[in-house]
C-alpha cells in the first residue's frame, strides 16, 4: 500500500487573517467631563464634543478653531507588516464645503498614510455618510500607530462616528456603504470593483439589499462581469481554510431575463464554478443571492481570493440589475460538531483505497478541489467505502459522524 503524502490539518490563524482592530472608544460612546467630550481621543486646533450619533447614543463633534484641527488616537495600535490596512468611519457635515481627511501616523504624529480630502457639498449637509482612505496603507515591518480625523478648514464643524481600522478583509466595501474614498461618492464603487461589459456604475439608493446603498449595472454587451479590483482582494492565509463567495443580485423592471452565476477565484486561478440562476422580472422581481461553490485552499498562502459576478444577456436588449452584500465567507477546514469536537483519528482511516470508519457510524463525502460531489455514502462502524484516489488529483474528505466531524484535503505521491 502506497504511503499517504498529505494530509493538510487544521492550524492556527495566521497574520494573514482579516483583522478587525479594537480602537478604544471608537463608537464614541464613552463620554466624560462638563460639557462632556469623547474620551480616549485627544484634539488639537479645535473642540470635542459629544456628538451627533450614526448609531448607538453618541458620537464626536470636531469643530475647528483654526486649520487642520484634528482628533487623535490616545493610545497606539499595532499593524502587521506587509498587510493593506484600511481606516473608514462615518461623517456627518454641517455646512456646505466643510471637509474630512483620515490619516494613519506614527505614535510621534509623524503623517504615514492619508486619504484625499473630502470637500462634503449642499446633498451632503445633514446626513451621515461612510469615507474610507483612497488608498490602503501597507508597512513592511511591524508599527505602532495612531489614527487621526481632521477638519482641514477653520471654522468646519462636523460629527464623526463609528471609526473602523481594518487589516485585509475578506471584501472592500461588499456591502456598498462606503460612499466616499476620497472627494468623489463614486469612487467608492468604480475603485473598489473591476467590470467588464458595462457602463459606469451607478449608486443605488432606492433598490438595496441591505443598508442605505447599492449599486446599478448596465451591460453593454451579452456576456459581462464585476470583481473586486486587484488592489483590494483579500490576501489568503498560511493555513487551510475553506472559501465561499456570494453576491445579491435584483434584475430591473424594464431589463429582459439574463443569466447569473458567480465564479471564486484562489491566485488568479478559476477555482469554482456556481449554479447558473436565470433571473426573470416577470418571475422573480425579488433579490436573489448567488454563490459560488464551497473551495479549500493550501497550506501555503500569499495568493488572493475573489467572487466573479457574470451576466449573460444574449438578446439585443442589454441587461440591467442592482448588485449589494458582496461577500467572500471563510471556515476553518476541521469543522466542529454540535458538542464542540473534531472527529478524533481513531475513528477513521483514509488510504489510496479508500476510507474505513473505525468504532462510529457515519457519512463519508469525497470532492475534488472545486468542491463537486465524486462520492457520498453513509456506512456503518466497521464499513470501508472502496475508492482509488488518482495519485495526480487533490480531494477534499468530509467525515460526519456522532463522535464528530472532520473535513480534510488530501493527496497521495
Amino acid at each position: 500500500m502506497r504511503k499517504l503524502l498529505q494530509i493538510f490539518c487544521l492550524t492556527s490563524l495566521t497574520t494573514v487573517a482579516q483583522t478587525t482592530i479594537n480602537v478604544a472608544n471608537s463608537d464614541f460612546e464613552t463620554v466624560s467631563g462638563e460639557p462632556s467630550a469623547p474620551t480616549d481621543w485627544t484634539v488639537n486646533l479645535g473642540t470635542l464634543l459629544d456628538g451627533d450619533a450614526n448609531s448607538g447614543t453618541n458620537g464626536a463633534l470636531l469643530t475647528s478653531t483654526g486649520p487642520n484641527a484634528k482628533i487623535t488616537t490616545g493610545a497606539t495600535y499595532t499593524l502587521t507588516a506587509d498587510l493593506k490596512t484600511y481606516l473608514t468611519v462615518y461623517v456627518k457635515p454641517t455646512v456646505l464645503d466643510d471637509r474630512s481627511l483620515l490619516k494613519i501616523t506614527d505614535d510621534g504624529g509623524s503623517q504615514l498614510k492619508a486619504g484625499g480630502q473630502v470637500v462634503w457639498g449642499s446633498n451632503d449637509v445633514g446626513s451621515w455618510h461612510k469615507i474610507m482612505m483612497n488608498t490602503s496603507y501597507v508597512s513592511n515591518a511591524d508599527i505602532d500607530v495612531k489614527l487621526e480625523l481632521r477638519n482641514p478648514l477653520s471654522g468646519d464643524a462636523i460629527h464623526y462616528d463609528d471609526v473602523e481600522l481594518l487589516q485585509n478583509p475578506l471584501s472592500v466595501n461588499g456591502d456598498m456603504e462606503t460612499e466616499f474614498l476620497s472627494n468623489n461618492s463614486m469612487n467608492s464603487l468604480t475603485q473598489v470593483f473591476t467590470k467588464t461589459g458595462m457602463s459606469t456604475l451607478a449608486r443605488e439608493q432606492s433598490i438595496v439589499h441591505a443598508g442605505s446603498n447599492a449599486i446599478k449595472c448596465v451591460t453593454t454587451q451579452a456576456a459581462s462581469t464585476l470583481k473586486q479590483n486587484p488592489n483590494y482582494q483579500h490576501v489568503r492565509e498560511a493555513a487551510e481554510k475553506i472559501y465561499q463567495g456570494s453576491i445579491w443580485v435584483k434584475l430591473d423592471a424594464s431589463s429582459p431575463a439574463a443569466d447569473f452565476y458567480v465564479e471564486l477565484w484562489v491566485d488568479d486561478v478559476l477555482a469554482g464554478i456556481g449554479a447558473t440562476i436565470n433571473i426573470d422580472y416577470a418571475s422573480n422581481s425579488d433579490w436573489v443571492e448567488v454563490t459560488t461553490p464551497q473551495f479549500t485552499t493550501d497550506a501555503v498562502g500569499g495568493g488572493t481570493v475573489y467572487a466573479r459576478l457574470v451576466c449573460n444577456n444574449d438578446g439585443a436588449d442589454r441587461a440591467i440589475f442592482y448588485v449589494d452584500d458582496y461577500e467572500i465567507d471563510k471556515q476553518n477546514v476541521d469543522i466542529l460538531s454540535v458538542n464542540g469536537s473534531a472527529l478524533d483519528s481513531k475513528f477513521y482511516e483514509i488510504t489510496k483505497h479508500g476510507i474505513g470508519l473505525i468504532g462510529t457510524s457515519g457519512t463519508i463525502e469525497i470532492l475534488d478541489v472545486l468542491g463537486r460531489t465524486l462520492v457520498k455514502k453513509e456506512l456503518n462502524f466497521g464499513k470501508s467505502l472502496n475508492y482509488y484516489f488518482d495519485s495526480s488529483m487533490v480531494y477534499i474528505v468530509r467525515i460526519v459522524t456522532a463522535n464528530g466531524i472532520v473535513s480534510r484535503r488530501i493527496v497521495f505521491d
